[in-house]
C-alpha cells in the first residue's frame, strides 16, 4: 500500500491527510467510476420465470391496493420474491428493484443501490443527485432521501420500490432513513419489502390506517387448488389423493410443494412438518446425476453464479451452459439478470449444498475452493467477498493483507461501514492478537465512530510484542503504532505531535507515509505552539504538493484556513478555505470529519449584514461532516465543533453555538489536554455565557452546564445501556456512574433516565 503512489517524488516533510476522521493517507483513493460499490444486477427486476404457478388472487389484490407499504414477511420458501416478481411482470406499474445482501448494512451503499434502481426504472431519475450520491459523505436524511422523495412526487405513473431480502440488512441508520422514506412517500408510490423477519420499522400507525398490505405465511401458502396446479404442471399423473396428502404434509408451503413435485414416487406414510424440509432436499438432490450434484455443491460457496467464476472455482469448463440447463429444470436455481448470465441458488438449496460440502469433503478441499474464489473476487475488486473467502480458506494472513490494503480506500469512497463489517469475519482472538489486523481494526473503528472498539484495538496494538511488518508502507511495526496514535490523537495535540515526530523519524525520505506525517506535524504544531513558522511552512508545502494523495492538500488548506481565522485574517482564511473546498470537490472526500473544517471557517467569514444565506449553506456542509464526530477521534471532533461554534456566534445564533460548544466540551473531556484548541473553546464558552441571560438578567453561570464527564454519561443514557455497561465504557465503577446520573437529574430538574434524555435533547446538550 503506497499512499503517494509508485511514481511519487520524495518530499522531505510535506503534505498530510485526515486522522481517524479524515487524516490518514495510507493509499490513493480508488473511487470507482459512477456510483462506488454498485452491483448492477442487484438493481434490476429479476426476469420472469417459467414453471411457477400464477398467484392470481394475490396479484389481483396487489393490483388494486392503494397501500403505501406492501410487507411480504414469511419464512424461507414461501415465495415472497416470486409474488413480487409476478406483480412486477404484470406491467401495471413501474418497479425499482433492489436485491439486498449484508453489504447494504452500509447505509451509503444501500441508498446508492436504491438510487441506481430508480434510475433503471425511470430514465434520468433525479440526475441532479448523481454527483452528490457518488461522494463519500452523504447527508442521507437531509439531502438524498428528500431529493429522491421530491423527484418521486413529479412522476405521474404509479411506481413500486422493492427492497427484497430486507432481513439481510442490519443497520439502525438504514432503518431510520427507510422510515423517513415511508413517512413521506407521495401518492402513487409504494414501498414493497420482502423479509423473513419483522422489519425494525415503525409502520403500526400506517397499518391502523389501512395503508399496509400484508403478505404473511398464511396468505402466501398455496391453496389446495394451487397445490394441484403446481404438482400437475410437474407431473400430470398426480392423483387427487397425492395432491391432498402433499398439501396437508406441507401445509401449503410453496417450496415444499415444489420439491415434492420433483419426486417420481411418494412415501405417503405419516411425516411431520419438522423434518419435511430435510427429507425433500435429500430426495431432490439424490435425483441429480453425480457430476451436477458435485458442481452445485462446490459452487454453493458463491453468492452469485456466472460461468467464468464457476469454471475457475471448480477448475472445470462449460459452466455457463450447465447453469442455464440446471436453472431450466429447477426453480431453486434462479437467474438474477435478464440475459440469464447470472444466477443464484435459493437460500434453502444453498444451505443444504453447503452442509453437504462440509460433510463430504475434507477441510483442505473446501479451503481450496474458497482460495480460488478469493483469487477470483480479488481480481474483480470485490474486496468484501475476497476477505470472506480468505477467512473461510483459513488464510488469515491473506485476509489481513486485504484489510490492511483496502481499508483506507473504502473509507474515502464512502464505504466505511462496509470496512467495519470486514472485522466481523475474524474471531475475537484474531482481532486481539494479530498486530497488523489490530492496527487496521483500530483505524477502521475510529473512522466509523466505534469508540469502545477503537480504544480496545489501539490498546492491544500498542502492547503487542511484534517485530514484523506493520501498516503497509511503513518501515516497522513500531512506526505503525506511532502513525496510528498520531492519526487517532486520542490524548490531544501534544501527545499526537510527539507520535507524529516519532513516526517521521523512523520513516525514510521515500516512505509513502511521509506526506501524511508531515501534515500532521504541521497541524498539531499549530494546535500547540502559536505562530510557529515551520508548522505553517509544512502546511503550505502540503497544500501545494504536486505529489501524494490529493486529499492531503485539502486537509492542509483547511488547517491553514483555521490558523488564519484564529488571527482574524479574513482574506487569507477565506482564500485557504475556498481552495480547500475546491480540492474536496475534486477528490470526493466531503463528509469525512476534518473536511468540514474549511466550510465552518468559510461560514464564519461569509456573514452578510442583509442575508446569511451563504453562511447557512456552508454551515450545512460543515454539519454534514460533524455528524461523523465521535469520541473515537476527539481532537478532530473538538476542532470542527469549536470552529462551527465560532461561526454560529458570528452569525448571531448563540443557541446553536452553545450546542456545538457543549459537544466540543464532551470531546475535550476524554483527552488529557486540548492545546490551543481548548483555549479557543474557552473563549467561545465565555462569549456564549456573556450573551445568555436568564429572566432576572443575570449571566448564566458555567456551573449550570453539565460537566464534560456528565455530558458523556447523558449521551450514553440514550443508548439504553445499564449503569454497569456505561461504567465499563467509561472505565469507572457502577456507583460512580450512579453519582453522575444523580447530578444530571438534579441539574436538569428531572427524576428518571427518560426525562433526562428528553431534557438534554431539548437543551441541545445531547444529540
Amino acid at each position: 500500500m503506497s499512499p503517494a503512489g509508485d511514481t511519487a517524488q520524495v518530499l522531505e516533510l510535506p503534505s498530510l491527510n485526515g486522522s481517524a476522521s479524515g487524516r490518514m493517507t495510507a493509499a490513493g483513493v480508488d473511487v470507482e467510476q459512477g456510483l462506488p460499490g454498485i452491483i448492477e444486477a442487484k438493481t434490476r427486476t429479476p426476469p420472469e420465470r417459467g414453471g411457477t404457478v400464477d398467484r392470481t388472487s394475490l396479484l389481483d389484490d396487489l393490483s388494486i391496493t392503494d397501500a403505501s407499504v406492501v410487507l411480504a414477511q414469511a419464512p424461507a420458501g414461501f415465495g415472497k420474491s416470486t409474488v413480487l416478481e409476478q406483480w412486477a411482470h404484470r406491467g401495471e406499474r413501474k418497479f425499482a428493484w433492489v436485491s439486498l445482501d449484508p453489504s447494504e448494512s452500509d447505509p451509503i451503499l444501500f441508498w446508492r443501490h436504491v438510487y441506481a434502481a430508480l434510475q433503471v426504472c425511470v430514465h434520468d431519475f433525479a440526475s441532479h443527485l448523481r454527483d452528490e450520491i457518488a461522494k463519500p459523505g452523504l447527508d442521507l436524511s437531509g439531502s438524498i432521501v428528500p431529493g429522491i422523495l421530491n423527484e418521486l412526487a413529479t412522476i405521474e405513473s404509479k411506481l413500486v420500490i422493492v427492497l427484497d431480502d430486507y432481513h439481510r440488512v442490519e443497520s439502525p441508520e438504514v432503518d431510520r432513513t427507510v422510515e423517513l422514506l415511508i413517512r413521506h412517500l407521495p401518492r402513487g408510490t409504494a414501498l414493497a419489502i420482502g423479509t423473513r423477519t419483522q422489519p425494525r420499522l415503525a409502520i403500526a400507525r400506517l397499518r391502523s390506517r389501512g395503508l399496509v398490505h400484508d403478505l404473511d405465511a398464511s396468505t402466501l401458502s398455496l391453496t389446495l387448488d394451487e397445490t394441484g396446479r403446481v404438482l400437475r404442471s410437474q407431473n400430470p399423473g398426480r392423483t387427487d389423493d397425492e395432491v391432498a396428502w402433499i398439501h396437508k404434509a406441507t401445509e401449503g408451503w410453496p417450496a415444499g410443494v415444489y420439491l415434492f413435485g420433483l419426486l417420481d414416487s411418494l412415501d405417503m406414510s405419516t411425516r411431520t412438518t419438522s423434518d419435511i424440509r430435510d427429507y425433500l432436499m435429500t430426495e431432490m438432490l439424490s435425483s441429480l446425476v453425480e457430476d451436477d450434484l458435485r458442481f452445485m455443491r462446490d459452487t454453493s460457496i458463491l453468492s452469485h453464479l456466472e460461468g467464468e467464476v464457476c469454471d475457475y472455482v471448480t477448475q472445470g469448463h462449460s459452466s455457463q451452459r450447465r447453469l442455464a440447463r440446471l436453472a431450466g429444470s429447477n426453480l431453486l436455481i434462479m437467474p438474477v439478470d435478464q440475459p440469464g448470465n447470472r444466477f443464484r441458488y435459493h437460500h434453502l438449496l444453498q444451505a443444504e449444498l453447503l452442509a453437504r460440502l462440509r460433510q463430504d469433503e475434507s477441510q483442505e478441499a473446501v479451503a481450496s475452493l474458497h482460495r480460488r474464489a478469493m483469487e477470483w473476487t480479488e481480481r474483480q475488486r470485490d474486496i468484501s467477498a475476497a476477505i470472506q473467502h480468505a477467512v473461510r480458506a483459513d488464510d488469515i494472513e491473506k485476509a489481513t493483507d486485504l484489510v490492511a490494503e483496502h481499508w483506507y480506500g473504502y473509507i474515502m469512497s464512502g464505504r466505511a461501514h462496509t470496512a467495519f463489517q470486514w472485522l466481523r469475519e475474524f474471531d475475537d482472538q484474531e482481532l486481539r492478537t494479530l498486530p497488523r489486523l489490530t492496527i487496521a481494526a483500530a483505524m477502521i473503528s475510529a473512522f466509523t465512530g466505534a469508540t469502545a472498539e477503537a480504544r480496545e484495538f489501539a490498546a492491544n496494538a500498542e502492547t503487542a510484542e511484534h517485530s514484523g511488518e506493520g501498516l503497509s508502507g511503513t518501515t516497522s511495526y513500531e512506526s505503525s503504532v506511532a502513525v496510528m496514535r498520531a492519526a487517532i490523537a486520542a490524548d490531544g495535540p501534544i501527545s499526537a505531535l510527539a507520535d507524529a515526530h516519532r513516526a517521521a523519524e523512523a520513516e525514510p525520505l521515500d516512505s509513502s507515509w511521509r506526506p501524511a506525517l508531515a501534515a500532521m506535524i504541521g497541524a498539531y504544531t499549530c494546535f500547540t505552539t502559536p505562530g510557529d513558522r515551520e508548522a505553517q511552512r509544512l502546511l503550505l508545502e502540503g497544500a501545494d504538493a504536486a505529489t501524494g494523495p490529493p486529499e492531503i492538500a485539502a486537509y492542509a488548506l483547511g488547517t491553514l484556513a483555521l490558523v488564519h481565522a484564529w488571527r482574524n485574517d479574513t482574506e487569507a482564511a477565506l482564500h485557504y478555505a475556498r481552495r480547500a473546498i475546491e480540492r474536496i470537490d475534486e477528490t470526493n472526500v466531503g463528509g469525512l470529519l476534518l473536511y468540514g473544517l474549511p466550510y465552518a471557517v468559510a461560514a464564519r467569514f461569509s456573514v452578510d449584514d442583509d442575508t446569511q444565506t451563504e453562511s447557512e449553506r456552508l454551515l450545512r456542509y460543515a454539519a454534514l461532516a460533524e455528524r461523523a464526530a465521535t469520541n473515537s477521534t476527539p481532537l478532530d471532533s473538538m476542532v470542527l465543533r469549536t470552529a462551527m461554534a465560532e461561526a454560529c456566534l458570528e452569525m448571531g445564533d448563540h443557541d446553536r453555538a452553545r450546542v456545538y460548544a457543549q459537544r466540543a466540551l464532551g470531546d475535550l473531556a476524554v483527552m488529557t489536554e486540548g492545546g490551543l484548541v481548548a483555549a479557543r473553546l474557552n473563549t467561545v464558552i465565555r462569549r456564549i455565557n456573556a450573551s445568555s441571560r436568564d429572566a432576572a438578567g443575570e449571566a448564566v453561570s458555567a456551573s449550570s452546564l453539565l460537566s464534560p464527564r456528565e455530558l458523556q454519561v447523558v449521551a450514553l443514557l440514550e443508548t439504553g445501556d445499564t449503569l454497569e455497561d456505561i461504567g465499563r465504557r467509561l472505565y469507572v465503577s457502577r456507583n460512580t456512574v450512579k453519582t453522575y446520573t444523580a447530578r444530571i437529574y438534579r441539574k436538569l430538574d428531572v427524576s428518571d433516565r427518560y426525562q433526562a434524555v428528553n431534557a438534554a435533547r431539548r437543551l441541545g446538550i445531547s444529540r
